[in-house]
């Protein structure tokens, strides 16, 4: 019995790193965003590079990483006959924790399930499509070689190089054939892009296969393990570990260097499961060598030390990305002053042109990219020539997700607008530039944004945790940069359009989010456009940091401070999105600078202050209403949480089991939500007041499922949102035959929105 719980505890001591890795895939996977992530699979790469290769890689790099830590059993205390057995088969060993290790970390692709149906389940579900022959390689991988392994054995020198690259070959004919018969490889229409793909897994492919197990591992193994029982002098890596390791700094470097490209090119699950298998193969090489030292307890707790030490050091020195930087600062410094203006008199001038009907504010919730989606499908919708509602609205009140939203669609109509005063041929037969502005802003919020970030954080982000200085690129900065690239038509669903004007128009789209927030156009075709304000929070104050597109004085906002009041025109378009939506371990705080170059602080995601934007939407209207007559709000709030309900009453029909640690974080997120609910209801209590109205355009979880919240959308979420606001927008867009009028849309809007001053009405 003591031999057994010796045997089990050297047992996790020897793979404990290994398993620890092969959980992560789990815990992220098992998410909401790792539902996006499964869905979003065969978006970038074919489904056959995660199941004829991601797999593959994932298991050879596994049956590395054990290869390298199996080779200190020696110094291990285990029993003598397991020792013995350990060492001897180490090859046969290393491919079963291999298989089990990729099993296991890949378990969540073979329990996935979706509302589909069960056609859709198997014509189109990739899980029962692609891993049952990954499973089937697997098998082929784990028992087929290590078998040809032994059998070279009873004459190691005879033959192995045959057996060695016969294994290999097999392995590339049954990928290959698997490959070209799926079809993956080819688009249809695209001779160059066929060509790309299937040259990109051939070598992949060829990678892989040479990092298999190997004849050679058994020969080095007869060579240097010697006797078990004695000291291990052997290196502590064979010649295909080499390889193994070889290959992992490669991975990492390459993420490091070119994260965007990596990210674009393999998508976010390829990168993750390339940088699993490649900190697999480190850590556990880092491994080995401690548990082979001699004094492995004092160097372990020595190491551990240090790097406890380095990390809380570094940790309270950080490194934060720049909001306004340094050069946008000098820039903004010789430009002439701009004139600051109260929000009333804003009104006033944008109002010039109206009658005295209502005007629209918009609510644009945080939410990441379900958030930024639903925003830019709702600002298409009122924009577009039979609603025509984009010309009532005064303000878009953006918080995170909805400040990328409004700002990915803003960007595009203003470039679209602006191509067509310069050339009203460019896009001659195209009625609705508003619903163009909508599919090109939704078609970029699409890209996996998670690929660039996890390649990134995957290579320098580990060790920059250790170091005080920044060496390279934050994740914050490499998640802006993929916006900015997918939004200026750089993402590969936008390589196959060629044509002039669209090509203008991407470089104006880049332009425009690279330019001043401040010098976005105050109309867009001799017609006043929304107003853009950003909410953020101040890390040192709890304060609201406004970015807005014109110069507010910021007399309207208590406990805020607009960003143009302090430092003017030295934020750009995309700077600000990313100030709204800095959420801590996703993107690093934001350093923010007055006019003369001086840090003020810190700022992070506007969720914490103002998740909905209603607080700075009731001081906007509350400023209006103190100098103009007559003025008449309706509120249109984009709310994309499926999980979002109103609040109830306590009751006693089911127990709650909260521990006295967990309600730490359950009693601040729910106090979160009831002051979002408590603003939400002063500004349902304000426009009623003023004879408005409040209207609410909600994602439904009954109706529409749970739509994960993160960074990447799946084309099947993207197509659940795009039903979703066609249902919501029927409150204020007739069905009737031919084209409603403006006010006819109008009128609708201001019936429904009325029902919320009704006694009892919630507005969410």
């Amino acid at each position: 019995m003591k031999k057994l719980f010796r045997n089990l505890a050297y047992g996790v001591a020897l793979l404990g790193p290994l398993m620890l890795l092969v959980y992560i895939p789990n815990v992220i996977l098992e998410t909401g965003q790792g539902s996006e992530l499964l869905t979003n699979v065969s978006v970038v790469r074919p489904v056959a590079f995660l199941a004829l290769v991601g797999v593959p890689y994932l298991f050879t790099m596994f049956y590395g990483a054990s290869q390298m830590v199996l080779r200190a059993v020696p110094r291990l205390q285990f029993s003598a006959g397991l020792s013995s057995w350990l060492t001897r088969e180490r090859t046969l060993v290393s491919s079963g924790i291999g298989a089990l290790a990729t099993l296991l970390a890949l378990l969540p692709f073979y329990t996935y399930q979706r509302a589909d149906a069960i056609a859709n389940a198997f014509n189109h579900g990739f899980v029962d499509r692609w891993l049952y022959k990954a499973g089937v390689l697997l098998i082929f991988l784990a028992c087929f070689m290590p078998l040809s392994q032994r059998l070279t054995k009873s004459n190691p020198r005879k033959g192995h190089r045959l057996r060695t690259y016969g294994s290999r070959a097999l392995y590339l004919a049954c990928v290959y054939f698997l490959y070209f018969m799926s079809g993956d490889g080819v688009i249809p229409g695209d001779k160059i892009a066929t060509a790309a793909a299937i040259a990109s897994f051939v070598i992949a492919a060829l990678v892989v296969s040479l990092m298999l197990p190997s004849a050679s591992d058994v020969l080095h193994d007869i060579g240097t393990c010697g006797d078990a029982s004695g000291p291990q002098t052997s290196a502590a890596h064979g010649p295909t570990m080499n390889l193994h390791l070889a290959i992992a700094v490669a991975v990492l470097l390459v993420f490091g260097i070119f994260p965007s490209a990596a990210g674009l090119w393999l998508g976010s699950l390829l990168i993750f499961i390339a940088g699993i298998g490649a900190w697999a193969v480190l850590l556990c090489f880092a491994w080995s060598l401690l548990l082979r030292h001699r004094s492995r307890f004092a160097v372990g707790v020595l190491a551990i030390s240090i790097m406890a030490f380095a990390a809380l050091y570094t940790d309270h020195r950080p490194k934060s990305d720049d909001v306004n930087t340094l050069a946008a600062l000098r820039g903004s410094t010789k430009a002439k002053a701009a004139t600051m203006v109260a929000v009333s008199e804003d009104f006033k001038s944008w109002n010039s042109s109206h009658a005295s009907s209502p005007v629209i504010i918009v609510l644009a919730e945080g939410g990441g990219i379900r958030g930024a989606y639903w925003t830019a499908d709702a600002l298409a919708t009122l924009g577009s020539p039979r609603v025509n509602l984009l010309d009532r609205t005064y303000a878009v009140i953006g918080v995170s997700g909805g400040a990328l939203g409004a700002a990915a669609y803003s960007a595009n109509y203003a470039a679209i607008q602006g191509i067509n005063e310069t050339d009203p041929e460019a896009f001659k037969g195209i009625p609705n530039f508003s619903g163009m502005a909508g599919n090109w802003a939704e078609g970029a919020l699409t890209s996996d944004f998670i690929g660039p970030w996890l390649a990134r954080v995957m290579s320098t982000e580990v060790p920059q945790k250790l170091i005080p200085w920044r060496f390279a690129p934050s994740k914050g900065d490499t998640l802006q940069d993929s916006w900015s690239k997918a939004l200026a038509c750089q993402s590969e669903s936008f390589r196959s359009y060629r044509s002039n004007p669209i090509k203008e128009m991407c470089g104006r789209v880049r332009s425009i989010l690279a330019a001043p927030l401040a010098d976005f156009p105050k109309t867009v075709n001799d017609h006043p456009f929304p107003r853009l304000v950003f909410v953020s929070t101040h890390v040192e104050t709890g304060d609201r940091i406004l970015f807005s597109s014109v110069n507010y004085d910021g007399s309207a906002f208590s406990n805020a401070v607009t960003m143009e009041s302090i430092s003017p025109s030295s934020v750009d378009m995309i700077s600000a999105v990313h100030a709204s939506a800095r959420f801590p371990l996703v993107s690093p705080p934001g350093s923010i600078y007055n006019r003369k170059g001086q840090s003020i602080g810190h700022v992070v995601d506007g969720g914490y202050v103002d998740a909905s934007g209603a607080q700075t939407a009731l001081e906007i209207v509350r400023s209006i209403e103190s100098k103009n007559t007559n003025f008449r709000p309706i509120i249109i709030d984009l709310n994309n949480d499926p999980d979002d309900k109103p609040n109830e009453l306590l009751s006693g029909s089911k127990e709650h089991n909260v521990g006295e640690f967990e309600t730490i974080f359950a009693a601040v997120g729910s106090a979160n939500q009831n002051r979002r609910y408590f603003a939400k209801r002063q500004l349902l209590d304000e426009v009623c007041h003023l004879n408005g109205g409040y209207i609410s355009l909600k994602v439904d979880k009954q109706n529409d499922g749970p739509i994960g919240l993160g960074w990447t959308l799946s084309r099947d979420a993207a197509s659940i949102l795009g039903k979703a606001m066609h249902r919501e927008s029927k409150q204020f867009v007739s069905d009737r035959t031919g084209a409603p009028s403006s006010d006819e849309s109008m009128e609708m809007l201001e019936t429904k929105s009325a029902e919320s001053c009704k006694a009892g009405a919630q507005p969410f």
